[in-house]
Formats: C-alpha cells, sequence, structure tokens
C-alpha cells in the first residue's frame, strides 16, 4: 500500500498512476489495483486518467478507482437507506426539542453521511473524527451551546442511531432460525455471507 500525500497540483495523481502501469506491466490485473481517494473529484479524474492511458473500460476493470468511504460502504454491503437522512435529524430534532437545521443528505462516496451544519452536530461529527473526547471538541470551540446542551443532544443521537437504522433480520436458509444483527457487521460476519446459516447449523 502506498499514500501520497500533497497540495492540490503537486503530481499526486501522476505519481500513483505511474506506480499503476508499473502493476500492470508486472502482470497484476487491473481489477485487482485499488486507488482510493478522499474526494468523488479526485477518484473521478484518477478513474478517468487511467482509463484513457491505458485503455481500460473504467466501470468493469477500474471497480476499486473509488473514495475512501465508497470502499468502506461497499465491502461493509451499506446503503443509503442504512445511513441516517434528513427525516431522520427532523425527528430527533422534534423529540428532543432541538431544531436541527440545514441537514445534508447522505452521500455514499464522500462519506458525508447526513452531519448537519448544525453548531452542535458539528462538534459531535468533529470530536468522533478527531478520535477525541466530545468535552475536548466542545472546549475548543467558539459555540454559543453549553455543554450540558451539547450533551444532551450527543447522548440523544447516539441513542437514535442505534435505535433507528443500525438493526436488521435474516433467516437461516437451513433450520429457518431468525437472528437479528447490525447491518454494518453483515458481510464480516459469517452469518451473513452465502449460505445463510446460522449457529444452530454450523455451529459458530
Amino acid at each position: 500500500m502506498f499514500r501520497i500525500f500533497g497540495p492540490p497540483g503537486t503530481g499526486k495523481t501522476t505519481k500513483l498512476l505511474n506506480m499503476v502501469d508499473q502493476a500492470l506491466e508486472s502482470g497484476i490485473h487491473p481489477s485487482q489495483i485499488a486507488f482510493l481517494a478522499f474526494t468523488r473529484k479526485a477518484a473521478n479524474e484518477a478513474k478517468e486518467r487511467a482509463a484513457e492511458r491505458f485503455q481500460l473500460n473504467a466501470e468493469t476493470d477500474l471497480y476499486y478507482f473509488r473514495t475512501l468511504h465508497s470502499l468502506a460502504y461497499r465491502l461493509l454491503n451499506i446503503k443509503e437507506k442504512d445511513l441516517m437522512q434528513a427525516k431522520h435529524y427532523k425527528e430527533l430534532g422534534a423529540m428532543i426539542g432541538f431544531q436541527l437545521n440545514q441537514v445534508k443528505t447522505a452521500d455514499m462516496e464522500d462519506g458525508k453521511s447526513g452531519i448537519s451544519e448544525h453548531p452542535i452536530l458539528s462538534i459531535i461529527n468533529l470530536s468522533r473524527l478527531k478520535k477525541i473526547s466530545l468535552k475536548e471538541q466542545y472546549n475548543k470551540s467558539n459555540i454559543r451551546s453549553t455543554w450540558h446542551e451539547v450533551e444532551y443532544v450527543a447522548t440523544a443521537y447516539d441513542d437514535t442511531r442505534k435505535r433507528t437504522i443500525w438493526w436488521t433480520t435474516r433467516t437461516c436458509s437451513r433450520c429457518s432460525y431468525r437472528i437479528t444483527k447490525p447491518s454494518a457487521l453483515r458481510s464480516s460476519c459469517a452469518f451473513w455471507m452465502k449460505p445463510r446459516t446460522c449457529h444452530h447449523c454450523n455451529g459458530t
């Protein structure tokens, strides 16, 4: 795995495509090469340039030329309906008495999973991305809301995510045993792989 960092226009894509060229010459099939970017624009640019340069089909040969978020969602078999949407934020706001306005629609490519521009939700998201505590991110911000308000919304937000969208039920293909598991785990758990059997059948 290679990671290239740099500001726009410094040749990151060209450098990586040269490495792709070397991989293709060594016999690696294009479908086994991943080119991952943070934004859809960068991923699409790389895909188009690679398809033109190497005479490949952008859709069938360059399947793993995509964003990091898109790859993660596909590997976990997470679809848009599994992410929090504008209606979920509206329901959450009505339930807790906060108007969580300016909510964005979930984006499967760029990883914007419906996070609102509301200051409190922005703090919650930043603390998660930076892997720091919510209180630490709150102390770094200039938000007008009190800490108790932020903590209250964060608790309700986490509870809503757990209860509303992350659980699904499947039936075992052998014994009809029904089991409920988090949607985000469905492709990493043996139960969700074919054949869809449960621990009653295969002892797992």
